[in-house]
Order: C-alpha cells, then sequence, then structure tokens
C-alpha cells in the first residue's frame, strides 16, 4: 500500500503543512515562523492509524497534539526548549531543554 503525502508551502516557500493520506497531519501554519525565518511550533493532528503499523485496538487516534519552540541567540539560534501538549488525556505535558 502506498501512502499519498501532500506538501503545502506559504508565500515564502516555506513548509506550511504535511498531510499523509488523511491519517495524519502536521500544521506549521498554526504557529508560524518568527521575523528570522524559524519555526515557532507546530501541531500533529492523528485521524487514523496506518494499516501494518502494530499499533493495538485501543491505540488512541483523533487527537492533536501541540508543539512550540524557543530560541536562544548565541553564535547563531539554537533551540533552548521545546513544550509538548496534547488533547488527549493518555499523553503527558512535556518541555525538553537544550
Amino acid at each position: 500500500m502506498h501512502l499519498l503525502i501532500r506538501d503545502e508551502y506559504d508565500a515564502h516557500n516555506r513548509i506550511a503543512r504535511v498531510t499523509q493520506d488523511g491519517i495524519s497531519e502536521v500544521d506549521y501554519a498554526r504557529y508560524g515562523y518568527d521575523d528570522a525565518g524559524r519555526q515557532r511550533g507546530y501541531a500533529f493532528v492523528s485521524h487514523a492509524l496506518e494499516d501494518s503499523t502494530g499499533a493495538l485496538p485501543n491505540t488512541p487516534v483523533g487527537y492533536t497534539q501541540y508543539y512550540s519552540y524557543e530560541y536562544d541567540a548565541r553564535e547563531s539560534y539554537v533551540e533552548a526548549a521545546v513544550h509538548g501538549s496534547s488533547r488527549n488525556t493518555n499523553f503527558k505535558a512535556t518541555t525538553t531543554v537544550s
């Protein structure tokens, strides 16, 4: 089985959304980009399970997870932290700090 993956771009030719055959999508446009062109975050939306993933019948679907970035200015900009949260209560909010 081949999945159709579609990329969409904004007016500045930056990735805005990636959709995988109605199974999931990554929405980069939700947070957009800052003035320096860095991603401010994205949302991952799960619509259904992909066939043959080995997922269990009770594996959650139909949820959205949100990720936002913070940057530190050093010699160049680096990720300082990534914050994640989900609409699905089976997933816990988290922050990763660099």
